[in-house]
């Protein structure tokens, strides 16, 4: 084998993992800033800004379930017009 196989290994295998850390971290920061907005939509900004979206709880999870279903794309942009 290389003669610096294990060096290499563990070079890749950290950056790797910290790729996955900050998409992770980048997906999350997306998410309670889409479940915000659309909070601010339905409650108005004050009460909105109220509530901590960065983390499952009673007050958030349903704006983070939707903002997950937008994210993953089950639920598309609707222009809504007023037409019937």
């Amino acid at each position: 084998r290389g003669v610096c196989e294990e060096q290499c290994s563990t070079m890749l295998s950290s950056f790797f993992k910290e790729l996955r850390e900050k998409k992770k971290i980048l997906k999350e920061k997306a998410l309670a800033e889409i479940a915000l907005a659309l909070a601010v939509n339905v409650m108005g900004e004050d009460a909105a800004k109220e509530i901590d979206f960065n983390h499952d709880n009673d007050f958030s999870c349903d704006y983070r379930n939707m903002a997950q279903a937008i994210i993953d794309g089950c639920i598309g942009h609707v222009e809504y017009t007023g037409d019937k």
